[in-house]
């Protein structure tokens, strides 16, 4: 029985330096937001993740062990309290409209992150959620049928 296919030596194509190089920068971005403590609660999700796999190996003894990267997940508690709507932080959003007049990034799919923002408008706890769902709603309203 084969559970897995054998290794193959693949050559990875791509701009490793460019990766690099934005990965230690700071993002502010409506679909990004990457910064020191991100960058913080990555190292500390891969590094648990190595200690696993060596705690793992441990106890195998001889056997080989494989990681699952499919199933590896990092969990960001920093952007937790970040309204991101579809896959837009909205106050990001909000923000780069103010300063330049335009989201300065196209939304994929206007009709569906307008439907998600307007249930999540009608659902908020906080008043003060509202008026940023309600702030989104018409920037995008403008944005969609201008």
């Amino acid at each position: 029985m084969v559970l897995r296919r054998r290794r193959q030596r693949v050559k990875a194509e791509g701009n490793w330096d460019m990766l690099f190089y934005q990965f230690w920068k700071e993002h502010a971005l409506p679909n990004l937001i990457w910064n020191a403590k991100t960058r913080e609660e990555l190292r500390e999700a891969l590094e648990s993740e190595l200690r696993t796999c060596a705690q793992d190996r441990e106890l195998s003894g001889s056997e080989t062990i494989a990681w699952n990267h499919t199933e590896f997940e990092v969990h960001y508690p920093s952007l937790t309290d970040e309204v991101r709507v579809g896959d837009y932080y909205l106050r990001i959003l909000l923000q780069h409209n103010q300063q330049t007049g335009s989201l300065g990034i196209d939304i994929k799919d206007p009709v569906g992150f307008f439907d998600e923002l307007y249930r999540r408008f009608l659902t908020a706890p906080k008043s003060s959620l509202r008026c940023g769902f309600q702030l989104g709603k018409m920037k995008n309203v403008k944005l969609t049928f201008s």
